[in-house]
């Protein structure tokens, strides 16, 4: 028999929801799209608080690369505001 799936509190909004059964587990945050970005948030912070991590982040050949990176593609990482067209859509 498969395991029962209780409810359980969302780390983030405090709501109860159904946690998908192949993460059971693991998964603490509701599928609500404000608190995945909350989970991927917290995920990104405890990332960064690695010793290795920040020995990567920091590295001074990974920031000069980065740095090429950037200025051979401007612009890559700004998004465009839509723009909205004179005639209106038939």
């Amino acid at each position: 028999m498969g395991q029962h799936i209780s409810k359980r509190t969302c780390k983030h909004c405090k709501i109860f929801f159904h946690p998908d059964p192949r993460n059971l587990r693991r998964q603490h945050d509701c599928a609500q799209p404000p608190c995945r970005q909350a989970s991927q948030a917290a995920s990104q912070r405890r990332g960064l608080r690695k010793p290795e991590t920040q020995a990567y982040v920091r590295d001074p050949a990974h920031v000069e690369r980065v740095r090429q990176w950037r200025k051979d593609h401007p612009g890559y990482g700004r998004r465009k505001a839509p723009t909205v067209s004179e005639t209106p859509d038939a």
